[in-house]
């Protein structure tokens, strides 16, 4: 059973920069492209990859004043 967030998820890891909203270092998207892949792995239903891709854009986010 796959969670029906999954293929919004993948689309926002793909352009993930677009949606945080500044420029990533191809080191950082490395990085995150695996942490992806591993809850991807761990959890078939993919829970864990959709809140992963929330909490990256939420704590990448720069501040607003």
């Amino acid at each position: 059973m796959m969670h029906p967030r999954l293929p919004e998820a993948e689309r926002k890891m793909m352009h993930l920069g677009r949606h945080i909203r500044c420029r990533l270092t191809k080191r950082q998207k490395r990085k995150y492209r695996a942490m992806f892949n591993e809850a991807m792995d761990k959890h078939e239903s993919g829970l864990q990859a959709v809140r992963l891709v929330d909490d990256l854009i939420e704590q990448n986010r720069p501040l607003k004043w």
